[in-house]
């Protein structure tokens, strides 16, 4: 079984917590302290906490918050039962996630104390509710002035992702279809963007040159755009901002890398995130690629082919020059690492002849544009995108 000890934490509250854990004596008291930007002990976990409340107000929840006090709660009766837990679940290899629970001040004494009872019937049969958008949460927090949200790491396990409401779903039924928890999932926006709209014409024409300048010679032959949509997934672009909290290179920002993949896979890959990870040269993982030409290698035989521009978080890279089939997410992890990267121009060495990025974990990975072509002969896409670029 897993320990209390061995589990990674996503979030510096998470870490400082479980930090705290470590170091405590045994005891069952539920002990509360006060987070302030006056104590230097806690300032960088109080800016943490008020900016993952801030700045998941959304504005059509009509809404602001002023913050008046952040407490971090350690109840080591509740903390033992929440990584008892693991061992529970059909998904183990996961994280505790810190989401947010809007209640009234009378109930909120009651779960520190005791935890939580599954609450009344909703969208998703009774359970207890948690929210990524503290503005969606405050609606729950009824007080009329002083309303409260408690923060809370939420083991999902396998989450069962559903588009509409499911009322009769409880522990038992979700339990027997394989999964954990349950997730409604956020409103997927994909919006078509053309060189003729003043509105898009700006973002077309940059994916346009992101596509049609990285297409290399030596595959021979060249690409001619249809469609170009931006996508918005506030569940997988969620999912990225939070994996990167606990990745060794934390601070890096996400690059726009380019994934090719048959037309029949697409729509759940920008629905649900990455499933598939396909054996290469540097283990079995998520493979993307600078080069446009590359990835479309990915899109099989189908006359209209499909190119997923991605954020992806490489965190610290693992910079390889040969070939290693071995490679998986804990041998990277365990060198200091997140990602690969096959270095440009190392064939000869038993590398790579072009860039090649390789992430092991789906949460790295967000879809913001797909790219629909189609292969068309060199001396004709010459002309085209020397034309585009010209009006452009």
């Amino acid at each position: 079984s897993r320990s209390l000890y061995e589990v990674q934490c996503e979030s510096v509250a998470s870490e400082l917590h479980l930090e705290h854990l470590r170091h405590a004596r045994p005891t069952t008291r539920v002990k509360r302290v006060p987070i302030t930007a006056a104590n230097k002990k806690t300032v960088a976990e109080y800016h943490r906490i008020r900016d993952r409340v801030v700045r998941y107000v959304k504005p059509e929840h009509n809404t602001n918050v002023n913050i008046l006090r952040i407490e971090r709660i350690c109840n080591p009766v509740l903390d033992q039962r929440l990584y008892r837990a693991f061992d529970q679940l059909h998904k183990k290899d996961c994280f505790p996630e810190l989401l947010i629970h809007g209640t009234r001040s009378k109930f909120a004494e009651n779960i520190i104390s005791n935890g939580f009872n599954i609450g009344k019937q909703g969208m998703f049969g009774a359970g207890i509710y948690f929210a990524t958008d503290s503005s969606k949460s405050i609606q729950y927090a009824s007080d009329n002035k002083v309303k409260t949200l408690l923060l809370c790491e939420v083991l999902l396990g396998k989450t069962l992702i559903c588009t509409s409401a499911q009322t009769n779903l409880n522990l038992q039924t979700v339990q027997n279809q394989g999964y954990d928890s349950v997730r409604g999932r956020g409103e997927l926006k994909r919006t078509e963007i053309k060189e003729n709209d003043e509105n898009t014409a700006q973002e077309y024409f940059k994916v346009l040159d992101r596509v049609g300048r990285y297409i290399r010679d030596e595959h021979n032959f060249r690409v001619e755009i249809l469609s170009i949509e931006k996508v918005e997934n506030p569940v997988l672009d969620r999912r990225l901002r939070e994996v990167s909290q606990r990745m060794h290179g934390r601070s890096r920002r996400p690059e726009l890398l380019i994934h090719g993949t048959r037309s029949r896979f697409v729509e759940q890959m920008i629905r649900d995130g990455f499933s598939y990870q396909r054996k290469g040269l540097f283990g079995q993982g998520f493979y993307f690629y600078t080069d446009s030409t590359k990835a479309a290698r990915g899109c099989g035989r189908d006359a209209t082919k499909c190119l997923l521009l991605c954020d992806v978080q490489l965190g610290n890279s693992m910079a390889m020059e040969s070939a290693d089939r071995s490679l998986n997410l804990s041998r990277v992890e365990s060198a200091g690492f997140d990602s690969v990267y096959g270095v440009r121009g190392t064939k000869e060495s038993g590398g790579v002849f072009n860039d090649e990025y390789v992430v092991f974990r789906t949460e790295q990975i967000a879809p913001m544009y797909l790219v629909r072509f189609r292969e068309v002969s060199k001396c004709t896409a010459h002309i085209f995108v020397c034309s585009t670029y010209a009006r452009s």
